[in-house]
Order: structure tokens, then sequence, then C-alpha cells
């Protein structure tokens, strides 16, 4: 570059109104981009920007890949003139590895918006070309950044010697989890063991639970839940398993918004619980927050909740006492709370993900006075829908049908698709959006619902499917990650009958819906929470700072250092 260009791009670094804002170190949203010798003093940033009109928290495609549009912040070019024969300057990504290279679009000083990107690890490029439609790279190379996640890569492990704990005694009931197939485990990392005892389920009951029933409870009725011990099938396992009603899930209760009811709880569990109505606007002392809003519910005695619901939507139920243990066993339940919220359908199905935990046939065990999975939570290996590892439905070609999701799992965030279709998002935990949102998949943390619509396409057999990029910590690489979870079965399309009726017109903000101005407002507050540890295995410390170069915004899979 000639004197005069250098002069040219600190006119123009200095002289530009485009923040100058830096990427924070660590930042998994922004990044610096590193100029050539070509432009030496110019700037760049790259930051992460989750799409509009995603109804979920971060946005990912049907393969699990998160997607981001990429906001180019530049600062100091020179006209592409200066560096030869070039008209234009454009934006490219491409892999680590320098294959499928990708024209994003045409950017400039200041700010520009490009498309969306969907890769696991990718490099940014900024080149000058004389074709601004180009989609072949031939002109200089200006600016490069490599993705945040590009930063996750393979541990060294020469050190570590220094911290492998003592090995641990074959008598202390502990049995570890088994590692996702293909990721290896931290060297030392099997000697560890929890600073609690083990406790393994047990039930001397061999009724078999059965799937869960609808309850139409009507205002002013009651309905007694017991929880107690079944027998659980999964797979072709046996399980000891504890239910409501003898049922995992528990009883679909539908009552009528509005309308007032009464629950009983009868505990025939060998520890205290509680239940907590997920969701529900209720009088406080009916929370089920043991502790907090009521005394736990001891071994064979009971506790009467007076419920009320003023929202329509889907809501559900479970333990509030060492739900770790008690939740994973069985005891949960969906509520749906009615009051003409949706348009009609030809079929609804109420769907409840899970997974558990085994080590061959034997869950592995939870800790006695605490929770032994604190930090990522208990993955499991065996991912479940209605408690069945298998779930199955027949529809007709052309049905419209419904379904409720609700994911009820320890830790695991599930990415939840039907092959071959999209899907119309309906409603949330908080009610039906003004407007349907149309996505490939649904992201669907544990605790939240949706309520998804599809019309059956030709006649065959779809898979229903988790699909994620789960990530191997030793290595620093992703992998996919596919789980069947069943089947969508369709046959012929049905003999004429009626069309349904169109659904009628509703208004944003009318009861039982989500209100518009909660979507187009940015929150009032904001929560920061951290979290502090204490008493790690020393091994366990050194894993944890080995591995903070990125921080993956899901943790979709149990492939950390058991």
């Amino acid at each position: 570059m000639s004197w005069l260009g250098l002069i040219l791009s600190l006119a123009a670094v200095l002289g530009t109104g485009v923040p100058r804002a830096p990427c924070a170190p660590g930042d998994n949203y922004c990044f610096r981009l590193e100029p050539s010798a070509r432009v030496f003093g110019a700037e760049g940033r790259a930051r992460l920007i989750r799409p509009a009109g995603t109804p979920f928290t971060v946005d990912v495609d049907r393969d699990g890949r998160h997607r981001y549009t990429v906001q180019f912040e530049l600062e100091g070019l020179p006209s592409p003139q200066e560096l030869g024969p070039y008209s234009h300057y454009v934006a490219w990504v491409v892999d680590p590895t320098l294959d499928r290279l990708r024209r994003l679009a045409v950017v400039d000083n200041g700010v520009s918006r490009t498309g969306e990107i969907a890769r696991n690890k990718y490099m940014l490029w900024v080149s000058a070309e004389s074709d601004s439609a180009t989609t072949v790279r031939t002109g200089p190379l200006v600016f490069r950044g490599l993705s945040p996640s590009s930063r996750m890569e393979a541990h060294g492990f020469i050190g570590m010697s220094a911290f492998q704990p003592p090995e641990p005694s074959a008598e202390d009931g502990w049995t570890a989890p088994p590692m996702v197939a293909g990721v290896r485990m931290m060297p030392g990392m099997e000697k560890t063991r929890p600073s609690v005892a083990p406790y393994r389920l047990e039930s001397e009951s061999e009724v078999p639970a059965t799937r869960g029933r609808t309850v139409s409870l009507a205002h002013g009725d009651t309905l007694r839940l017991s929880a107690g011990p079944v027998s659980r099938q999964v797979g072709g396992a046996t399980i000891a398993g504890y239910a409501f009603n003898g049922q995992i899930p528990g009883p679909l209760i539908r009552v009528d918004r509005g309308s007032e009811i009464v629950v009983v709880v009868d505990n025939h569990t060998p520890e205290p619980t509680s239940v907590h109505w997920h969701g529900l606007r209720l009088e406080n002392a009916f929370d089920g927050v043991p502790g907090l809003t009521q005394d736990p519910i001891a071994p064979g005695r009971s506790f009467t909740y007076r419920l009320r619901f003023p929202d329509a939507g889907l809501y559900w139920y479970h333990p509030h006492h060492r739900e770790d243990i008690w939740q994973d066993a069985g005891l949960f339940g969906s509520i749906r709370v009615d009051a003409d919220w949706l348009p009609r359908v030809d079929s609804e199905h109420n769907l409840v993900l899970d997974d558990l935990l085994l080590r061959g046939e034997e869950p592995v065990p939870y800790g006695r006075e605490a929770a032994n999975f604190a930090l990522m939570g208990r993955f499991g290996n065996v991912l479940l829908t209605n408690d069945e590892i298998r779930w199955d439905v027949a529809a007709s070609s052309g049905d419209r049908i419904r379904l409720f999701l609700t994911n009820v799992s320890n830790t695991r965030t599930f990415n939840w698709s039907v092959d071959g279709h999209a899907l119309e998002v309906v409603a949330t935990d908080v009610g039906p959006f003004p407007e349907p949102v149309w996505t490939e998949s649904v992201v669907i943390a544990p605790a939240e619902r949706y309520v998804v619509d599809l019309t059956v396409k030709a006649p065959g057999h779809y898979p229903v499917t988790n699909r994620v990029q789960a990530i191997d910590h030793g290595r620093g690489r992703f992998f996919s990650q596919i789980d069947t979870l069943g089947f969508l079965r369709v046959g012929a399309p049905k003999g004429l009958t009626p069309g349904l009726p169109p659904p009628p017109p509703t208004e944003p903000d009318a009861p039982g819906h989500l209100p518009a101005r909660f979507l187009e407002t940015l929150p009032e507050l904001t929560l920061d929470l951290m979290l502090r540890t204490e008493g790690l295995p020393a091994i366990t410390e050194q894993m944890m700072l080995r591995d903070q170069s990125f921080f993956n915004p899901v943790e979709w899979s149990g492939t950390m250092p058991h």
C-alpha cells in the first residue's frame, strides 16, 4: 500500500461513525476480523445475531446447527479500486478445511448484515472483487476471522497426572455412567466418585405402570392423586418406578379456563414429597415448594391443593422435593386448560419427552444426601416419549394434527422434528402466539411446553427424531447425534368429508393469548445468574479450566467427562 493509501485508510478509521466497541475476550457472539497487510489500519468485527422470527431462545436447523445472521462492522477500508481492478468488497463463509466456500453479501465500511449461516466451525473472509455478484472468490483477502467455536480444540493431558485421584474403593457402591459412543473418558475422571452415598430406587410392586389417561374435571370437582410404586418397562429392561395413580405419565388433567378444583395428593413413596403445578397462576400456599410454601408431605400422609386456572394453555405437575430422583422415577403429568384458544384439527396428541440414565438394565444411582449431577444435570442415554422408547402415531394423508409437547427431562434440550414435515408452532408456555411461526424443528428445554400443528403429507413412514450437534470436549470437535423417537405412519387419505371450518379470527391481546406487546418490546429487567462451586476434585477443576475456550449456547448431549 502506498503512503497515500495508508493516510486515506487512517482517515477513514477516524472519520467513520461505526461504534468502535471491541469484542470482549471469550465472547461467543462477537469476534475480531484480522486485516491483511493490504488494508493496514483497518478494523473489523463480526457479530452473530439470532435471526428474527424464531419462537425459541436459540435458532438451529433441523440437524441442530446453530443459525445466525452475521453483522459485519468494518472501519478504515480504502476504496476497492485502490487495491487493483476491483469494485466491491464481498463477505464469505468457509469451513476451516477451506471447503464449502459460500458467498454471503457485499459489505463495506459501516454496518452490513448478511444472510444466515448454520455451521459448527467456520471462517469469515472479506475479499476485494471485480464482480459484486460473483460466487467464486478470485480477489485478495482483506479480512479474515475464525468463529468463536473454532477456539475449541483438543485438550492436552500432559501434566494431568499430578491431579490424579486415588483408586476408589470397590465397595463404595457407585457405578460410573457410560460415556457416549465414540467419546473417551478424560484421563483420571474414571476414578472420581461423588461425595454422597449412592441411592437406588427400590419398589416391591410388580404392577406395571400404564400410560396416562385423560381426566376431565368440572368446576368444583376433586381429584385424588396417589404417588406410589410401580414396575416400569423401558425397552427390554424392568426397573423400579413411581407414578401418579399407577400411570406414567400421570393423568392428563383437562379443565376449562376459569374453573377451580381440589387435588388431594397421597404420598405412598418412601420419602417426603410435594407437587408443584408448573406454570399455573395460583395461591402461593398451593405452589408445592417444601420449606417455602408448605411442609413436605411425609410418607403415608396427604396434602390438599386448591387450584384455579385463569389462563388457557399447557402446564404440568411434578414433585418439588428431590425431583432429581422422584420426577426421574416417573412422577409427572400434564395439564390442559381449554378455552377455544386454538382452531380445530383432525386429531390431538399429548407428548411428554424424557430421558433416563441406565448402565445396562439398571439406572445409574442417584445421590442419597444430595443430587450427584449438580453441575451439568443428569443426561439420560435412553430417550423416551410418553415413557416409551418408540412413539408411533397413525394418520391419514392430508390430516391436520396437533401435538402438545412437554419436556420433563432433568437437563436435556431436545431438537424435535418430523422428517419431511414443516411444523407450525402455535403456542408456548404462556399461551398462543398472535401469529403461528413455521419452523423445521422444535427446540424445547427442560420444563418448557410448545403446541405444534402439522399437516400430514403423502402416505409413508416418517421418522420422529431428535437431531443435535454434540461436543467431544476432549477432542474439541462437534459430531452429529440422531435419535429416532418414533414414527408418523401415514395412510391413504380419508373418504370425502366436509372440510374443517376456518379458524376464527383472534385478537392478539384476547384473554388466553400471548399479548403482542410482550413480543415487541425488550424486557424491563435482565437477571444474571452466577454459579460458585466448592469441594470439586482437583482433576475436575483442571478439566473445567481447560474447557473454557468456548461455551456452546446449548449443551445438547451428555458428553461432559463423568
